[in-house]
């Protein structure tokens, strides 16, 4: 039977709207969690391990920063994909679109910039939400599986780092993840009584004084160092007086001081989100840098004839010997409809799959195995070869691939 679309818009999306939980009585979905930015390793864990099945998995990514609302960005993205519906993926699309305006108008708040929401009807509904302090790209997916890609570039290009902020009494410490403060750290150093005359000279005083503004540096350092050693993050950034910067650099193991990005100006009682917003650009721009030399590398040891592969079937036989050591793909917004070429590839079990479903297919794969990756610009060397490429742990570890 064909459906009036637009009939079926304007009648289904605002009794959806008045009533999302009477409107459409025979599906209702489990309890669920927003998650948050810094839950977004777990987040892609659970949605890598859903088996695929005949009913559609819809991803919605919205952006809650931009002058467009977010309401209006729903509806522009569900009419988007109506025409290629059938009338029961419209009817459930219509459904997680009240979910969605509930979410965005009773669960969120002012410092939200992002939502992505993956869903599926059928036996065993299935919802998962997270929110980000960061801006996504507004897009919907229909598919057999959630698209995850989204996620998995801002997994690699907002990830974690650490912010000192001191001063000569005081010191913060944050750590920040894909955008969100996790944790933070308050230190001050104990007031110096003076004592003078009988009981101090004035040299001890200055000995005791130094001794002092010693340990609070060594308490800063030993704070670092439990963090980088237990968090797994990448970058440091360090910021505030001047002096009492270079001391600690000064100060630093090599291990961390390799790790400083920057060295901006910022205050010890700044919000977290001016902390965020002054040093994540620094973040993103020190890990583009990581990235082009990733690639320039990838590119060398492949001209050198040893150590990496490039292509997907290269790739995909790398991983499953467990010899990538860094996955390097481009990013799927940057790559633009001439240089996206689709090929076909059976699968074991008969279907085909076309070129961007086995990258993201790859990329769940690298997660699972805990591999590196990067992402890189379109308009390089890797177009021709669908986007990815690998270094390898080893020189010669290509010939034991295919």
């Amino acid at each position: 039977m064909k459906i009036k679309t637009k009939d079926l818009y304007e009648t289904d999306f605002h009794s959806a709207k008045l009533n999302p939980v009477t409107a459409r009585s025979e599906t209702h979905y489990p309890q669920f969690e927003i998650m948050t930015g810094s839950e977004l390793d777990s987040h892609l864990g659970k949605l890598i391990e859903l088996d695929e099945s005949e009913h559609l998995f819809f991803s919605i990514y919205l952006d809650l920063s931009s002058m467009l609302s977010a309401e209006m960005q729903l509806r522009e993205l569900v009419c988007s994909v109506m025409p290629t519906l059938s009338e029961e993926s419209v009817d459930h699309l219509f459904q997680v679109e009240s979910y969605i305006l509930d979410i965005i108008g009773e669960r969120l708040r002012d410092e939200h910039k992002g939502l992505a929401v993956h869903f599926r009807f059928g036996a065993k509904p299935e919802l998962y939400a997270i929110v980000f302090h960061l801006p996504v790209a507004p897009a919907i997916f229909a598919d057999s599986s959630p698209n995850i890609l989204q996620l998995i570039e801002m997994r690699d290009s907002y990830d974690r780092y650490v912010v000192l902020i001191s001063t000569e009494t005081q010191a913060r410490i944050m750590e920040i993840v894909v955008g969100t403060v996790t944790r933070e750290a308050w230190l001050k150093r104990p007031e110096l009584r003076k004592r003078l005359g009988r009981e101090w000279s004035v040299e001890h005083f200055r000995n005791h004084e130094r001794e002092r503004s010693n340990r609070f540096i060594a308490e800063k350092i030993e704070i670092l160092k439990s963090l980088f050693r237990k968090g797994g993050y990448s970058h440091l950034v360090l910021a505030g007086s001047s002096h009492r910067i270079a001391a600690i650099e000064k100060k630093l193991p090599e291990e961390i001081k390799k790790r400083i990005i920057d060295i901006c100006n910022l205050d010890v009682s700044d919000p977290k989100e001016e902390v965020v917003r002054k040093t994540i650009q620094l973040y993103v721009e020190q890990e583009s840098f990581e990235s082009r030399s990733n690639l320039q590398r990838l590119e060398r040891t492949i001209v050198s004839g040893g150590g990496a592969v490039a292509g997907l079937d290269g790739c995909e036989d790398a991983l499953s010997h467990g010899v990538i050591e860094t996955l390097i793909i481009t990013k799927t917004a940057a790559r633009h409809s001439r240089t996206l070429r689709v090929f076909k590839h059976r699968n074991p079990d008969g279907n085909y799959l076309t070129t961007e479903k086995r990258r993201q297919k790859l990329l769940e794969r690298a997660i699972k195995k805990q591999i590196r990756i990067e992402f890189v610009d379109s308009g390089t060397f890797l177009d021709d070869y669908c986007g990815v490429g690998a270094v390898l742990r080893y020189r010669g570890a290509e010939n034991v691939v295919g």
